[in-house]
Parts: structure tokens; sequence; C-alpha cells
């Protein structure tokens, strides 16, 4: 069993930075596997979507707002980025007793001193890895973004697989 977890920079609220957003569609059908094939549950730049199958679990509008309210990175700031991480994550029992993979994507604000202000999967190939990805994020200790030096608040996506 395996989770990684790969920070992806933040979003800018107003820079140059395209903001990272979900459609308002919901999918419903899980996507999982039991037969080692590895999922990676990621939003979609290009159409503004989770990928196929996965759980849109935060709707674009919604999103956007989350960013736009909290996110002070823009052009030439230096992302945030991970400073510790968990020795290990917790791998949803059940999913594991079946030999199911999956994975989900995490919206992660931290604020000003590096301390998540809040997780919230934004995608996910079933709820109890978005459960687990969320726990993790709030887990892993963050060095903040910076902008000519000064700490800022910021958000970003952070993907997590789980493969068997």
């Amino acid at each position: 069993m395996a989770v990684s977890a790969v920070l992806v920079g933040g979003c800018a609220a107003g820079g140059g930075a395209t903001p990272r957003v979900v459609a308002s569609g919901m999918a419903r059908a899980p996507l999982a596997s039991n037969d080692g094939a590895r999922f990676e549950v990621r939003y979609q730049a290009s159409t503004g979507q989770c990928s196929a199958g996965a759980l849109q679990l935060v709707a674009r509008d919604e999103l956007r707002g989350l960013d736009a309210e909290w996110d002070e990175t823009g052009d030439g700031c230096s992302p945030a980025r991970k400073l510790e991480v968990p020795a290990s994550a917790d791998y949803p029992a059940l999913l594991q007793a079946r030999g199911v993979s999956g994975g989900a994507h995490v919206l992660v604000r931290i604020d000003r001193e590096g301390r998540v202000h809040d997780a919230r999967a934004v995608c996910a190939s079933d709820e109890r890895f978005a459960a687990a990805a969320e726990a993790t994020a709030r887990a892993i200790a963050y060095a903040p973004a910076t902008c000519a030096g000064e700490p800022r608040r910021a958000a970003f996506l952070l993907p997590f697989n789980y493969d068997i």
C-alpha cells in the first residue's frame, strides 16, 4: 500500500495565474480499482472538471469563491511548500481490505504562518478517499507562500493517490 501527495502551485486570486476551478456538474459514478490499476483523480484545468468518473465534491463557482476570498498570492510569489509529511497516511480500511486503489484532489488553504485553515476534497474516486486525503492534508506541516519576502495566505490543490 502506498499513499502519495504532491504539492502543486498556489491559486492566484487576481494576478496572472489561472484560478483552479471545477465544473458545477456532479459526477456520481465512483472511480476505483481492485485490479491493481492506478487511478489519478485530478482537477482538469483544460476542462474545468474532475477527471472522468471521479466524484465532483465542490462546484466550480464555490471553488472559485473559496480561492478568491483566501489566496493572497500572485505573479512573482513563491508558493507554499511542504515542510514535514506524516510518516504514514490513513488508507480507508474497507477499501484497503478489498484491494481498492483510488485518489482525491484536495483544496488546502493555509494562513500566513503556514497553518492549515481548511482542507476540502474537490474530487475523489470515493468519499472515503476524500475524507482520508483531507485528514492527511491537515497533518502536513507547511511553510507559507511569500511575496517579496512577506508571508501570504495561499490556496492550492494537493493530489493524493492510494495504491495497494
